[in-house]
C-alpha cells in the first residue's frame, strides 16, 4: 500500500516519500490506509495548483 500511495503521490504532493511512508505505516490498519488513499486520490495536482495562480 505505501508504494501505491508513494505513486499517487507524486503528482499530488511536494514530498512524495513521505506520503508513501505514511501509506505504509496506515496499511497496518487497512481501513486508514484505503482511506488516506482517497485523500490523495482526490488532491488536486501539486502542477495545476501552481498553474491556476500564476494566470
Amino acid at each position: 500500500m505505501g508504494a501505491l500511495c508513494y505513486y499517487v503521490a507524486r503528482r499530488k504532493m511536494q514530498k512524495p516519500a513521505a506520503a508513501g511512508l505514511l501509506g505504509a505505516v496506515l496499511s497496518l490498519i487497512p481501513i486508514f490506509s484505503v482511506i488516506y488513499l482517497f485523500i490523495l486520490l482526490f488532491k488536486k495536482d501539486v502542477g495545476s495548483a501552481s498553474a491556476a495562480v500564476s494566470e
